[in-house]
């Protein structure tokens, strides 16, 4: 398996898009869910501060619990750019992850400057392996040895 070029897919694969997608969907919730657990272990006892460890992981957990709330502002044109990109053979993880950091780099720095940036972009890469996992999963053609 390459990463990034993929068996050609030709015309419209649903599969792709609706796997994709139900990959960000029910994946981010399921991490959340991982990472709330996560930060229930790490409950600091009675009466002592939480520490750096627990707000990490609860933080995290918020992001991805709520993630379903946001994540269809970048999942619509990821799944539209998905369609091109399977038909020419480009849709590998590393495809992926490259146009997600790409686009919510862009969208983060142009709504709030360089920082901004670095925080959509780093973000949007966990969704961006959710969607290729999802599109991996229901779409059977993705799974063929790579041309």
């Amino acid at each position: 398996m390459s990463l990034f070029r993929s068996p050609p897919i030709p015309g419209v694969s649903w599969r792709l898009v609706l796997g994709g997608s139900a990959g960000v969907l029910i994946g981010g919730v399921a991490i959340g869910l991982i990472f709330l657990g996560l930060s229930r272990l790490l409950a600091a006892p009675e009466g002592q501060s939480p520490g750096i460890a627990k707000a990490f992981v609860s933080h995290v957990a918020t992001v991805f619990l709520f993630s379903p709330f946001v994540t269809w502002v970048g999942l619509i044109p990821g799944a539209l750019l998905s369609i091109p990109a399977a038909r020419a053979g480009w849709a590998g993880p590393g495809t992926a992850v490259l146009a997600a950091g790409l686009f919510f780099g862009l969208a983060g720095g142009v709504t709030g400057g360089p920082e901004t940036l670095y925080i959509w972009a780093s973000s949007a890469l966990p969704f961006a392996l959710l969607f290729w996992l999802g599109a991996w999963i229901a779409e059977p053609r993705l799974r063929a040895a790579p041309v």
